[in-house]
């Protein structure tokens, strides 16, 4: 007798209306709470938890096709030295990676490099079949891609592949004559069951709900104050030779030892807490720590909002999304909340205000979020219905709505062609000046720029309204 698993996530306050549709999604393993690398990634948090649910009844069981977890990144950062533009997911078949878009430094883990141009750029999802020791890659839980760098976690051990130069690969080879590591370097002992991927820098939260950082940490974003300021690349700070894993980040005590979410900006890092609390650290020129003003902080401080008794503790998060320069999150009631740079209107507030050092509610979102996405100058959240809705700039069609009018006001995201609207989707990743979502059939779905085929169709024609990703089985 075959056996069938099928994922049937918990009716949480953000998940139960789409309990229905999100059935029909099955992952080939249980996929743990955590990182927006949702981020950006999918299923890797609270509000879309999945358990597989054995069936013994399953004479007509299929393999699944498609993908399981989405991330997509290349937020702009100087310490990265551009934005990168491109995406990976995680196959539902057998859990390996497929990633397509921008590969200047060889983030794309097929063996290859554009050494700093476009020349290695794939314009449809392409396999990352083996590792750096010629491993098959398979069976992975969650991935994470930053601006020139990605990293994957399987179980409780972490691969990241890219650009060396900031140490975000975590192998102990970094500086300015760094080659890049073409191939998925493994980074071991480290215990994670979490995992996110930043401008320059990588951290996980361990088994014990520790958060470790490491790569580049030009104003605290590791979140302690070693080899902070100026514009040399950084140790790896994480990596000793001598086999031992150091400069973990320092928490607070309301984590109580445990953090639920994380979730990597250019130069800041936030996580939730076990309290359902956010903390952030690192860069705070915009506003994203939201701690009301705009002096930076290496430490961990917990993000703020304004109430009618003034400042107070933004809680009750069930997922966050911290990318670029802002940062914004999902509570318990479907409301979304934003802060940091608003130049584009990003956080959904007043483009009058360019930063926005408070969390501030989104109140343009019709019917609420279950998840949410944020990367330079863009948000999306999914509602509960499973419809998308974005805000910021739309200089490239980023939006999804096919005017490329930049808004604080969220609009809808429309149908293949313009029209309709999209529909069924689980999640969604905003990248620099594109976005991706996974829907509920396992196809990927993305639009916006596309000038390194970050779209995934097999072309590099832009395009402002969603289009399939070509290559994933």
């Amino acid at each position: 007798m075959r056996r069938a698993f099928v994922l049937v996530p918990p009716c949480l306050v953000t998940a139960c209306s789409l309990l229905t549709s999100l059935e029909g999604l099955s992952p080939r393993s249980p996929v743990d709470a955590g990182a927006d690398a949702i981020s950006d990634v999918a299923s890797q948090d609270t509000s879309v938890d999945a358990i597989l649910v054995d069936s013994a009844d399953a004479a007509d069981a299929f393999v699944p096709t498609g993908a399981v977890a989405l991330s997509a990144g290349g937020q702009f950062t100087k310490y990265a030295g551009g934005p990168g533009q491109h995406a990976c997911v995680v196959a539902a078949k057998d859990g390996a990676i497929y990633c397509w878009g921008a590969n200047e430094h060889g983030q794309l883990g097929n063996g290859t490099t554009g050494a700093g141009d476009k020349s290695k750029d794939l314009s449809i999802a392409t396999r990352v079949d083996v590792d750096s020791m010629q491993q098959p890659l398979v069976g992975v839980d969650q991935v994470s891609v930053g601006s020139w760098h990605s990293c994957a976690r399987k179980g409780a051990d972490v691969y990241c592949w890219g650009q060396r130069q900031s140490g975000a690969i975590g192998d102990g080879i970094f500086g300015s004559s760094a080659q890049d590591a073409t191939r998925p370097t493994h980074v071991g002992g480290l215990g994670a069951k979490l995992l996110g991927a930043g401008g320059a820098h990588t951290c996980v939260v361990d088994l014990s709900g520790a958060v470790r950082c490491w790569g580049y940490n030009s104003i605290g974003q590791l979140g302690h104050t070693t080899n902070t300021g100026g514009d040399q690349y950084a140790l790896s700070l994480f990596f000793d030779p001598s086999g031992g894993y150091v400069n973990t980040a320092p928490t607070p005590a309301a984590f109580n030892g445990i953090a639920t979410d994380i979730s990597l900006g250019s130069v800041d890092t936030c996580a939730l807490a076990g309290t359902s609390n956010v903390y952030c650290w690192g860069d705070n020129s915009q506003g994203q720590l939201a701690t009301g003003g705009t002096s930076p902080f290496s430490g961990p401080n917990e993000v703020q909002r304004l109430s009618i008794m003034g400042a107070a503790y933004l809680g009750s998060v069930t997922q966050l999304s911290s990318r670029a320069s802002h940062a914004c999150a999902v509570l318990q009631d479907n409301s979304a909340w934003c802060w940091g740079q608003n130049n584009g209107g990003q956080t959904g507030a007043d483009m009058a205000s360019p930063t926005i050092s408070y969390a501030f509610p989104v109140k343009s979102l019709p019917a609420g979020a279950s998840r949410i996405s944020t990367n330079d100058g863009n948000s999306c959240a999914v509602t509960p219905a499973g419809e998308v809705w974005c805000w910021g700039f739309d200089n490239q069609g980023q939006l999804g709505d096919g005017t490329n009018q930049t808004t604080s006001t969220a609009v809808q995201v429309l149908g293949p062609n313009g029209k309709g609207v999209l529909t069924n989707v689980a999640s969604v990743a905003v990248g620099y000046t594109f976005a991706c979502v996974l829907k509920t059939d396992h196809t990927v779905w993305c639009w916006g720029n596309n000038d390194h085929g970050q779209l995934g169709d097999g072309t590099n024609v832009s395009n402002p309204y969603p289009v399939q990703v070509k290559g994933i089985p």
